[in-house]
């Protein structure tokens, strides 16, 4: 088979707590002492009881290299906490709110392209998410909410997205 990366191996070191290890070795590269010295950096940061059960050389096809990407924030939920109102949203967002009633219970929602926000039925917590920028969440917290309600925000999900440009396993 003729490897789209010619000159390129990849090494996979697994332990026997099924932890994958991969790296990339160019053709230009002695492989024994690379390898040997590898192995050794795998087994410097594990417990003593660790051990290599099995390493895999290959120079097939194994993937698509991209270009490194730095991570970047994809999803952000939280919630809003409120002092105790029963009016907690401004005047002009009514028409805009929806009502949801599901196994956890009935909440009023609404929805933007910045995030998506739920009230509980006591009106004292709002869920958020779906967020990518907290500048963009603040604002549309401003619109959405009396401001003197509003009494802390809490961030506490953050999902990044980025790219390696090198493969990871997927036991990792």
């Amino acid at each position: 088979m003729q490897s789209r990366h010619p000159g390129q191996m990849k090494v996979v070191v697994v332990t026997n707590t099924d932890d994958h290890v991969i790296r990339i070795f160019d053709g230009s590269t002695s492989l024994l002492p690379e390898i040997s010295l590898l192995s050794r950096r795998v087994l410097e940061f594990r417990s003593p009881s660790d051990y290599i059960a099995r390493m895999i050389i290959s120079c097939d096809d194994w993937c698509n290299i991209r270009p490194v990407e730095l991570p970047r924030c994809s999803n952000l939920c939280g919630k809003i906490t409120h002092v105790s109102s029963k009016d907690i949203y401004n005047p002009g967002i009514k028409p805009y709110i929806k009502r949801t009633k599901n196994l956890f219970g009935t909440f009023t929602c609404v929805y933007s392209k910045y995030a998506n926000f739920h009230t509980g039925a006591a009106m004292s917590l709002t869920l958020f998410r779906g967020g990518s920028r907290t500048a963009d969440i603040k604002r549309v917290i401003g619109h959405r909410f009396v401001e003197c309600y509003v009494a802390r925000i809490l961030v506490h999900n953050c999902v990044f997205t980025g790219n390696l440009g090198v493969p990871v396993s997927k036991n990792n």
